[in-house]
């Protein structure tokens, strides 16, 4: 089946046949690289990055011996350069659970109040569209398929637009967490 779609994607540009590999891989790809980083952002970020680079190699699918191996080796490899290029950072998850018996310090309660400010702020910034993606896939918790249905654009165009949406994202936010430490 994987060749089929390997196929598919290189010789007829097919879409709906990448998008099927994607839904195959992803998974797996989310589990390796949230192993490593411990944000679930930054881990979708990365991942849209792997499958984006293997969108744009796909004439050349017939080089790659074992498709598995290359997934794992780039999201393994772009997981260590993010940690690389960010490992005075900060992360923050922001959720409402705690750890049971684990009381949060008031100055920290007051950080993560502060910091999700800044992130609504942030959103609201993002141009329509990219926020409009956002909202949908990472707030309101759509398939990227349902996002693109809801809003009427392609699966490719929503995939895009949540990669620049959380570029801004972190752009943004990059100032206020590096001055969190």
């Amino acid at each position: 089946m994987i060749v089929t779609l390997l196929n598919s994607i290189s010789k007829h540009d097919d879409e709906q046949s990448f998008e099927k590999l994607y839904h195959i891989y992803h998974s797996r790809l989310y589990a390796t690289c949230s192993s490593i980083i411990h944000n679930r952002e930054i881990v979708e970020e990365i991942l849209v990055d792997v499958f984006h680079k293997l969108w744009r190699i796909r004439k050349r699918y017939h080089e790659i011996k074992n498709l598995d191996t290359y997934l794992y080796v780039s999201t393994k490899n772009l997981s260590y350069d993010y940690l690389r290029r960010n490992s005075r950072w900060i992360s923050v998850e922001l959720n409402n659970d705690q750890t049971p018996g684990r009381a949060i310090p008031p100055d920290q309660i007051y950080m993560i109040h502060e910091l999700k400010g800044q992130i609504d702020e942030a959103i609201e910034k993002l141009p329509n569209r990219c926020r409009q993606v956002f909202v949908l896939i990472r707030i309101e918790g759509l398939s990227y398929k349902k996002a693109a249905e809801k809003l009427k654009i392609s699966p490719k165009t929503v995939e895009n637009q949540l990669a620049i949406a959380v570029k801004k994202l972190v752009k943004e936010l990059k100032g206020y967490l590096s001055s969190v430490k």
